[in-house]
Formats: C-alpha cells, sequence, structure tokens
C-alpha cells in the first residue's frame, strides 16, 4: 500500500512537472515565407500586439477598397508568397491568407471577412503590396531572411 501511494505521488508531480514545462500556444501571426521546395521554409511568429494590429490593418484595408474577386494564379518555381496563420481567428477575424504581390487570398474565420457565416475564402487583388512588404520587413528583422533571400524574392516576382 506504502509503495502505491509512493507511486502515485511521484506520478502527480512528474504531471504537474510536465504541464509547468509546457509553454502555452502564442496568441499571434505565424507567417510562413514560401520559397523553398525540398526544405523548410523560413517561419517566424508576431507576437507583439502593435504589429499584429498593424498587420491586422493592413488586411482589412485590402478588403475594404478591394472587394472580392478572382486573382489568377500564375504557379512556377521559387518564391510563392507569405502565407499567414491566426492563432486565433475569432479575434483576428481570419484563419490564414496567403499573400504574394498585389494578390491576396484569405480565408476567414467565424465573423471575418464574410459577416454572417463560420468560414469564406476571399480572394482580393490590391493596387499595393503593403501587406508583403511590410511581412517582409518583418521577417528581415526577426533575422528570418537575410539581403540574399530578400533579394531573390524580388527577382522571383
Amino acid at each position: 500500500m506504502k509503495t502505491l501511494l509512493i507511486f502515485f505521488a511521484a506520478l502527480l508531480s512528474l504531471i504537474s512537472v510536465t504541464n509547468a514545462q509546457t509553454a502555452p500556444r502564442a496568441k499571434g501571426l505565424r507567417v510562413e515565407i514560401m520559397m523553398f521546395s525540398g526544405r523548410p521554409n523560413p517561419v517566424f511568429e508576431i507576437t507583439h500586439p502593435d504589429k499584429i494590429r498593424e498587420v491586422q490593418l493592413l488586411i482589412g484595408a485590402i478588403l475594404q477598397k478591394s472587394g472580392s474577386k478572382d486573382v489568377p494564379e500564375h504557379p512556377k518555381l521559387g518564391y510563392q508568397g507569405i502565407v499567414v496563420t491566426s492563432a486565433n481567428p475569432s479575434e483576428s477575424g481570419f484563419h490564414s491568407l496567403r499573400v504574394k504581390g498585389v494578390s491576396t487570398k484569405i480565408q476567414a474565420g467565424p465573423g471575418g471577412a464574410s459577416k454572417g457565416s463560420e468560414s469564406a475564402d476571399v480572394s482580393v487583388n490590391d493596387s499595393s503590396p503593403a501587406l508583403e512588404t511590410r511581412l517582409l520587413a518583418l521577417a528581415r528583422e526577426q533575422g528570418v531572411i537575410d539581403d540574399q533571400m530578400l533579394e531573390f524574392i524580388k527577382k522571383s516576382k
């Protein structure tokens, strides 16, 4: 009986240590620069509230001025754009988006780009690549891409 009690006490302490070491999921944006085939793409997190808000404002501006349009894709090797995934779609208004140049595809979350529906895909064409430019600048600031990669991206557009 004593051995069983010691076993359960050890098990409970192990569980509490494991739970304490498990980091909570960040409430931010995961950004992946889609540029490699066969090896991992550069990825970073935007967790600072001001930077998250800035990206959300850029997304909102695209949706407001452009409306919903079909944007043709022209697949090729090399840079394929940037994928942004929200850790909290109900707060951000979108689940994920893909931007390349003036083309943006948004998968809205609940209450997002398509009010009244659970989820909707919206493709828009914006006259300015401001969102992509800002995301690339943030990637450069965080050190996930360097000047050589940035030059490769600019040439691949």
